[in-house]
């Protein structure tokens, strides 16, 4: 019985070998298969950056014609951190934070952001509604808050607070919104396929998409851990640290060795070889 025992678990060992693990693969992810995925799906991320811009909009000139209307759009905990006006937005946000603290602070935004973000790709099972409603009310809390600073005459300080983590955290949600919108399009529109057979073919691209999302928050979470809270840094150099965060992204999807690289589930053109006779 101990013979028969020692042979099945070597047997086993051979027929189920750990497979090596292929850097390769990944490496190709982030430095080609993802900033092409970008490309090819830019039609989705458009609509999805457009839910969230359009929630700002609607509640940035509905917040600052009428003040009043805050308390009323916000949810209470939002309203009880960003209704009254504060001495000091960057001390009351965040205080003092000792390393420690900021590494537990970062690890609570990373898994917010991730929350918000799956929530927006997984609704897209919802046909889109779930999706369009997620960036839609991000963008319009986003929107409120910016026009009660905007009232307060501290536009210059709370966007300088926002913006250096925000370009990549409202990015990631955008990217995870793109991903929910092409599962939504795949149940809308399978076409002659069945609509199981359509969202097994479209979710793989969505997957692709969305889940970029996670490196790009954990980046987020930091800047906004240990650079946002920082009274060393003046408010123009923040916003510097924006501007270059977003460059640095504009760049990446547009690096110039994806030149001539195929799209995603395109094939490249076949190289043909001309025979003298």
């Amino acid at each position: 019985m101990g013979y028969l025992e020692d042979l099945v678990a070597r047997a086993y060992t051979v027929i189920h070998a750990p497979r090596p693990i292929q850097w390769s693969k990944g490496l190709r992810y982030f430095t080609t298969d993802w900033p092409l995925a970008t490309r090819a799906e830019v039609r989705y991320l458009m609509l999805a950056a457009a839910c969230v811009f359009g929630g700002f909009l609607l509640a940035f000139a509905l917040c600052i014609t009428e003040p009043a209307a805050f308390e009323h759009v916000m949810p209470g905990s939002v309203v009880n951190s960003y209704g009254e006006r504060p001495e000091d937005y960057r001390a009351e946000r965040f205080g003092e934070l000792d390393d420690d603290q900021a590494a537990m602070f970062s690890s609570h935004l990373l898994t917010n952001n991730i929350k918000v973000t799956i929530s927006a790709f997984c609704y897209g099972l919802s046909l889109g509604v779930g999706t369009v409603a997620v960036l839609f009310f991000n963008g319009a809390m986003l929107g409120a808050i910016a026009a009660n600073f905007q009232d307060w005459g501290m536009s210059l300080g709370f966007w300088a607070l926002i913006l250096p983590h925000g370009v990549l955290e409202l990015f990631a949600i955008v990217l995870g919104g793109g991903g929910g919108l092409i599962l939504a399009d795949a149940l809308l529109r399978p076409g002659r396929m069945r609509r199981t057979d359509s969202l097994r073919k479209q979710a793989p691209k969505a997957l692709k998409l969305a889940a970029m999302s996670i490196p790009l928050l954990s980046l987020a979470a930091l800047i906004e851990a240990f650079v946002t809270p920082s009274s060393g840094l003046s408010e123009p150099f923040k916003l510097g640290i924006a501007a270059t965060t977003a460059f640095a992204l504009a760049l990446y999807l547009r690096a110039p060795w994806l030149n001539g690289s195929p799209s995603p589930g395109k094939p490249g053109r076949s190289k043909t070889t001309t025979i003298a006779t």
